[in-house]
């Protein structure tokens, strides 16, 4: 209790519990996120040296992750754009959620920045490697924004087996269900 929470950890804890409003979130929080996933991916014994010295205060290498990180953040950020401009298309969510759905290599809602105010829900479907399979996975912003539609319940009444909670979650389907949702625009 009375060692202070290194900065290091605080931006992590933010991101990982996705408090947006909490600090600059593109400006310090994705930025620090992007350039560990670039710089360590999920090697862990990769991590132990920089981060122990992250979490003990190193606030030069904490504040070059950060600007490194930011031309991540705005790289991936004209992607998306291209990505929603070129690759999604509107569907209907449980008959009545106005939604954009994005044919996708990767997940996350932060793909939809550019049109996030547009529409009620997010969904991003993509293949699975050796499968027959698609990923689907439902985003909405906040509770705040379409408090009575839960996006695991949805998700759990498609598919026993997916599931997530009241704003993301995520489910499997087949090439006949994935081509159904191109022809008939809903989900």
């Amino acid at each position: 209790p009375e060692i202070s929470i290194p900065e290091f950890v605080t931006l992590c804890g933010i991101y990982d519990t996705w408090r947006k409003n909490e600090r600059d979130w593109k400006g310090e929080v994705l930025p620090l996120q992007n350039m560990i996933r670039m710089e360590y991916g999920t090697k862990s014994e990769l991590w132990e040296e920089a981060w122990s010295d992250l979490i003990n205060e190193d606030k030069v290498l904490l504040n070059q992750f950060i600007q490194q990180g930011r031309a991540i953040v705005r790289f991936m950020d004209s992607t998306c754009i291209s990505w929603v401009k070129n690759y999604s298309f509107e569907v209907l969510v449980a008959g009545k959620y106005k939604a954009i759905c994005l044919l996708s290599p990767q997940g996350g809602s932060s793909q939809f920045d550019s049109v996030k105010d547009d529409y009620d829900i997010k969904v991003v479907i993509n293949k699975q490697k050796n499968n027959e399979l698609f990923n689907v996975s439902l985003y909405k912003e906040s509770d705040d924004i379409l408090p009575d539609f839960n996006c695991g319940e949805y998700v759990k009444s498609i598919d026993p087996l997916g599931g997530g909670h009241r704003s993301a979650s995520g489910m499997k389907i087949t090439l006949d269900k994935f081509i159904d949702i191109l022809k008939n625009k809903t989900l």
